[in-house]
């Protein structure tokens, strides 16, 4: 990009007339052809324009290569900004923004999608979060960053999405057992046992964060024990912390098979049609713009 197109390219993103940029030291008619390139602009034009502009007049100078970190740079304290704060879809978009990707805005970004895609995951958006996942996934391939546990993460995620329900299928190629990595994440962690790919080991106290709950009430029913694995399963429901909308579904699942090996056919029942309404509303949600 010549110096006439990146003044005007600032310019029209600041939403100022020529009049207004080119002020009293220049006429607009010499911005003009600046613009246009009929023009090359003396050091001290360029350096007021590059003022007006609120930029470093090397900046209008700059090839390609050091384009991309002259708008990073500037970027940079929105992108923290937006990324501190949670706000995931605005700090993607802030570094989709830049005239190209480094490591360090590819790793921002793929945490971006991660954490988007796990609130999706938890508020039962699951379409939205498969496709986070996903883009998690490809994401982590294309820096230099240590985000082998993302990636691990977003697959257990993946799969339990899929397990859920088999129609939502994901590009992506599951392996067939969960990385130890993924132990990073509470709920990944929590799905690696529900496999009984790590053994459950109560703390002392028993344990009474949701996980631990129903990790007891699967151990319960491998027991036998269905009444004490509903009773567990009910303090799940009635506790203040929130529940991811997956793991509800599984717990539902549970509590349906434990009432029916009581013979309680009418609870069963009521948990069976809690539980289709909740798979019902899973495949109804519509994709969501990625982080």
């Amino acid at each position: 990009m010549n110096i006439g197109a990146r003044i005007k390219e600032l310019r029209t993103a600041k939403m100022m007339t020529q009049s207004e940029l080119a002020g009293e030291e220049i006429t607009r008619n010499m911005l003009s052809r600046i613009e246009n390139g009929f023009a090359t602009p003396s050091v001290q034009t360029l350096v007021y324009l590059a003022s007006r502009l609120g930029v470093p007049a090397g900046f209008l100078l700059a090839g390609a290569d050091e384009e991309f970190f002259y708008r990073k740079s500037a970027a940079m304290p929105g992108i923290l900004k937006a990324f501190a704060a949670g706000d995931w879809a605005i700090c993607s978009d802030l570094c989709r923004g830049l005239p190209g990707r480094d490591d360090e805005t590819a790793l921002i970004t793929a945490l971006c999608a991660y954490n988007s895609a796990r609130e999706e995951f938890s508020a039962g958006n699951l379409r939205s979060a498969l496709s986070g996942f996903e883009r998690t996934c490809s994401l982590c391939r294309d820096t230099v960053y240590p985000t082998g546990w993302a990636a691990g993460c977003a697959t257990a995620y993946l799969m339990c999405i899929t397990d859920i329900s088999p129609s939502l299928d994901t590009s992506v190629e599951l392996p067939a057992s969960l990385p130890p990595v993924s132990e990073i994440d509470p709920f990944c962690a929590y799905y690696r046992r529900c496999l009984g790919e790590e053994a459950f080991e109560p703390g002392p106290d028993g344990g009474d964060d949701i996980y631990s709950l129903h990790l007891q009430a699967r151990e319960k029913m491998k027991a036998g024990g269905c009444a004490e694995a509903l009773v567990l399963m009910r303090r799940i429901l009635s506790l203040p912390s929130p529940v991811p909308a997956p793991m509800l579904y599984l717990v539902f699942t549970d509590m349906e098979n434990c009432s029916r090996e009581l013979e309680d056919f009418r609870t069963a029942y009521e948990y069976s049609s809690v539980r289709a309404s909740m798979l019902e509303r899973f495949l109804r949600q519509p994709y969501r713009t990625e982080a």
